[in-house]
């Protein structure tokens, strides 16, 4: 018979069977759905080479501090260094974060940007699909501001108009020509401005050049040809510390490091990937013991029929071939069926990824069911086919002829080899779903600990409103403090507000400032060793409307001014450690080191330690400044032109938000709203990582085990049919029930016990690699590891224990009659 006559009996012998074939089918569908699904994520997040010319010559470089993890942005000063002196790199570019408000294009927007040098596209080895990138002279001081733009910008703002070149635009109230439209799916950079839509020349002005101080640069770097990793490496070290020689006062403790941009890109998100990716592939590894063994039972009931083809003269390899065909075809309807379940499922899945919040997802734009996916699906499709299929076929083709034809027979196939393989099954089923169990358990108690964290806040019924004076006509100095005043008292005029107030940045949402900070009468630090603080700016009541309570002092008042005294307020960890065992309230400080011309600022408040940019994440220091004493604020440009407003608010939150832009613009229409974020659901977002990671352990755990259990019944039950003849004659002789339960149990329990120690094993393992998601929880906790084994032990026994009470009931008379 040729394969396609096999592919036709085969088809013939599962429809004769409908609700084996839909049940098998149907797990091979789910199983290789969720398969090919997270394998989408997977490869394109972590796998996929970047959209770049030659990117694994791409590099980063960043600041790190000598002795410690931490990685930090680079000063202009320090990358023109780099620039001149390093021989390990063919170019490099430096960019710097930029959010200009557009306007004269329907409503003000603000957008997402990057201030680069020239070189940058070069760098990356990429050309425009209309115009041209930067060119040297585009980094000269004095140059007409030119701007690229994104496709999807061009498209979504200018409606991909084609004569978009050399039209100018207004950003942030200056005007800017455009010179070139990026390709469609180009973005840039694949971590931190992920969102970036266009970029301008130069990435800093002549102002700061030479600074060695004012760190905001990320640098991008390409490798010469015959370069290696950890040369220019070395090189990068040898010129921080040339630097650190040079300029003691700024880099002394600074080093350079130098990472693979596909590194980066990918760090934090990297253990989450795998360990899901892990998850969804053992689960189908014990769809397929399960379907293994269901389809041994059911070579063994066709074991006359095996034996009468044999003596009419089939082959034993035209019997596996044909047992085979029948696995295939299940694998590659449950395929087909999985990939139309992947191609729903990655869309719905990047739809619920987080907006706000520290976790953002590498490369999302990426991510679809491609040819690549497709691939995988199909070879999926063969691997599980094969690992379910060639055992069951091996074991039906060794059939005894004799045995089988013989009448009384019940024509089982359960010789020594068959059932070695069922109880090698079994201990996988258990190893498998005691390794997820663990896993689920971890990140359970993780997410339990992340939840019932105190953030030194209340989050609930804030909305974060974030706004951008860039392009208005407030964002003159004499006329932005009116501007938030007026606007905050029309906020608190709504229905529903309790407070209002706005702050530089709100908790975890936004960015992060720091400053170097010098206490008072303290020892001059030593260099590179200066204390450092998170820095926020604020206006009265910011501290109530939030719900931050304070240890002692007081709040801001409108008549700390820009002719008062300079004061601040400061949290707990702050005031511990410049003045302890003393009382922090009237004690002095100033931003930047003794020499600075920074005025002392006098502590007037002591608020309790807040969350800041990652939850769960130690307290550092922190100091607030009134928002009328900051000099940055009150006449500096950039960033210094936004403020987050914070509303605390009873009711509905939709129908508050929705009268938020209304507000706005009735004071300037040229005002952009880049977000209006609700504070808890910031707070959700920051610990999705861990919630998704338990949420796809704890349902694919709960899963496995239920397969675990029902393979384990499946095979037991199939024992004692096999059996039954045997049992009789025991019960006949006098044999006990109790001695027949224990008879079964003592064939079950041995395959669990070595697939529940494998598994702890395994989960050991695994523990260590999930110890990044890990939060208040012991990678080796003891009470998720026993209470897990417990629970295994537990359903291994009630799934043994139901066939071995139908054991226990066989009655000899019938046993002995049958057959």
């Amino acid at each position: 018979m040729s394969m396609l006559g096999d592919l036709r009996h085969s088809l013939r012998t599962l429809l004769r069977n409908p609700r084996f074939t839909f049940l098998a089918v149907a797990v091979l569908a789910v199983g290789i759905g969720a398969t090919s699904a997270m394998f989408s994520v997977v490869y394109s997040v972590l796998w996929r080479p970047l959209p770049y010319q030659d990117p694994s010559r791409l590099m980063v470089l960043l600041g790190a501090a000598q002795g410690r993890g931490d990685r930090m942005p680079v000063p202009p000063g320090d990358f023109n260094a780099f620039r001149t002196r390093a021989q390990s790199f063919a170019n490099l570019a430096a960019a710097e974060l930029w959010s200009p408000t557009l306007t004269g294009v329907d409503q003000a927007e603000e957008l997402h940007g990057l201030h680069t040098s020239a070189s940058l596209f070069d760098v990356l080895g990429v050309r425009p699909v209309l115009g041209r990138t930067f060119a040297p002279e585009d980094d000269r001081p004095g140059a007409p501001k030119v701007v690229v733009l994104s496709h999807q910008l061009w498209q979504r703002r200018f409606g991909a108009d084609p004569g978009i070149l050399g039209r100018t635009i207004r950003l942030s109230n200056e005007p800017h020509t455009v010179i070139g439209v990026m390709a469609k799916g180009f973005y840039f950079p694949p971590f931190w401005a992920n969102k970036a839509e266009l970029y301008a020349a130069p990435a800093y002005g002549p102002d700061r050049a030479d600074s060695h101080t004012f760190s905001t640069l990320r640098v991008f770097a390409r490798l010469k040809p015959g370069v290696s990793l950890e040369q220019a490496r070395s090189e990068a070290a040898r010129i921080a510390a040339s630097l650190a020689e040079e300029f003691p006062r700024s880099n002394q403790g600074r080093s350079a490091a130098l990472t693979p941009l596909s590194e980066i890109s990918t760090g934090k998100v990297r253990v989450l990937l795998v360990v899901m990716f892990a998850a969804v592939a053992a689960t189908l590894l014990i769809a397929c013991a399960n379907l293994a063994n269901l389809l041994l039972a059911r070579a063994a009931g066709r074991a006359r029929e095996i034996a009468v083809r044999q003596s009419l003269g089939a082959q034993r390899g035209h019997l596996i071939r044909q047992f085979l065909s029948e696995s295939l075809l299940l694998a590659c309807a449950g395929g087909v069926l999985g990939l139309l379940l992947a191609i729903w499922a990655v869309p719905a899945l990047l739809a619920h990824l987080p907006e706000s919040g520290v976790f953002q997802l590498p490369r999302s734009q990426e991510v679809g069911v491609g040819f690549a996916v497709v691939l995988f699906n199909f070879a999926v499709c063969l691997l599980t086919g094969l690992l379910f299929g060639i055992a069951p076929a091996l074991s039906a083709s060794r059939c005894d002829i004799q045995l089988a034809l013989k009448d009384g027979s019940r024509g089982t196939t359960s010789g020594g080899s068959a059932r070695r393989f069922r109880n090698a099954m079994i201990s996988a089923e258990v190893a498998l779903a005691l390794v997820l169990l663990v896993g689920a358990g971890l990140l359970l108690r993780t997410f339990q600990n992340l939840r019932s964290l105190d953030p030194g806040f209340q989050p609930a019924n804030v909305l974060a409103v974030n706004l951008s004076l860039s392009s208005s006509g407030h964002a003159k100095a004499e006329l932005r403090s009116v501007f938030y005043q007026q606007l905050l008292e029309r906020f608190r005029a709504l229905p529903g507000v309790k407070s209002a107030s706005a702050v530089n940045h709100v908790p975890l949402i936004g960015d992060t400032w720091g400053s170097d900070i010098t206490p008072e009468g303290k020892p001059a630090a030593a260099p590179g060793q200066t204390a450092t603080a998170v820095y926020r700016v604020a206006l009265p009541e910011y501290f109530s409307t939030l719900g931050i309570r304070f240890d002692a002092g007081r709040d801001f008042a409108m008549s700390d001014s820009e002719h008062a005294p300079a004061v601040a307020v400061v949290n707990r960890t702050m005031a511990r450690r410049l003045w302890p065992g003393e009382n922090a309230l009237g004690k002095r400080f100033k931003a930047g080191d003794a020499q600075s011309d920074a005025s002392w600022m006098t502590v007037v408040g002591i608020i309790r330690d807040t969350t800041q940019n990652e939850w769960g994440a130690a307290a550092d220091n922190e100091f607030y400044v009134p928002f009328l004493q900051d000099a940055g604020y009150q006449h500096g440009a950039g960033g210094f032109r936004t403020m987050t407003l914070a509303l605390r608010y009873s009711g509905d939150r939709a129908a508050l938000a929705a009268l938020i832009p209304a507000q706005v613009w009735s004071l300037d229409r040229d005002v952009a709203i880049p977000s209006i974020v609700a504070l808890d659901d910031a707070v959700a977002d920051s610990v999705w990582a861990q919630r998704a990671a338990m949420s796809l352990l704890v349902v694919f755990a709960a899963v496995s085990v239920l397969m675990a259990a029902l393979g384990i019944y499946a095979v037991l039950s199939f024992l004692v049919r096999g059996r039954t003849q045997e049992l009789g004659i025991r019960m006949a002789l006098g044999a006990q029930p109790l001695q027949v339960v224990r008879l079964i149990l003592a064939q079950a329990l041995p395959p669990v016990a070595v697939g529940a120690a494998a598994g702890l094993a395994a989960a050991l393992i695994l523990a260590r690699l999930i110890g990044s998601l890990l939060y208040g929880v012991q990678a080796t906790d003891p009470v998720v590891f026993s209470t897990v084994t417990a629970l295994i032990v537990v359903v291994a026994l009630s799934a043994s224990l139901i066939p071995a009470r139908q054991a226990s009931k066989v009655d000899p008379l019938t046993a002995l009659r049958a057959d």
